[in-house]
């Protein structure tokens, strides 16, 4: 599609794998410190690992938390990212979807009566914004179906080509 040059077999052979791993034992490798000479590492025994996708994080995202996220400058952004024109490519659609989750966020977190503890009080933090022209999904796992499905349902529910979006509140959801 938009890339700029095609996916390596390799790559995706590799991202695949990587959904899914054992345990990694205590190791040491070789590599060069910072003025690189050849230095030895000793890395530390690794969990077991699950990834339900994998995914290429959003460039440019403004440096916020994600209840103060600028939402409008992340559609902006996300437009551009697709190759279109902000002043004409942002339509009534991706407006009403941007506003949509902007008054969600606010009516979640302006909600200060639920709990006097602020330590457990949930926020809904739009943040996880990613690059979706390439996803690499763990098809067996039903959490992967569970997500894949959901965020589906939101994407269409829009009529919009902004699936970061719908990503990004899915996961919103899903934190709180």
């Amino acid at each position: 599609e938009n890339f700029s040059h095609t996916p390596l077999p390799d790559d995706a052979q590799f991202l695949a794998s990587e959904t899914s791993r054992g345990v990694l034992k205590k190791r040491t490798i070789t590599g060069p410190d910072a003025k690189g000479k050849k230095t030895k590492y000793k890395l530390p025994e690794e969990p077991q690992r699950r990834a339900v996708l994998v995914v290429s994080p959003m460039r440019h995202i403004p440096d916020e938390d994600g209840h103060k996220m600028p939402l409008k400058e992340v559609t902006l952004s996300l437009i551009k990212e697709l190759g279109l024109d902000p002043e004409q490519d942002y339509s009534r659609d991706i407006r009403a979807q941007q506003e949509y989750y902007t008054r969600a966020r606010s009516l979640v977190n302006s909600m200060d009566l639920r709990s006097l503890d602020s330590f457990s009080r949930h926020r809904l933090e739009i943040k996880d914004f990613i690059r979706s022209r390439w996803i690499v999904h763990h098809l067996k796992l039903e959490e992967g179906h569970q997500l894949r499905c959901e965020w589906y349902k939101e994407h269409v529910r829009w009529n919009t080509h902004l699936d970061q979006m719908s990503f990004a509140y899915v996961m919103a959801k899903r934190e709180l």
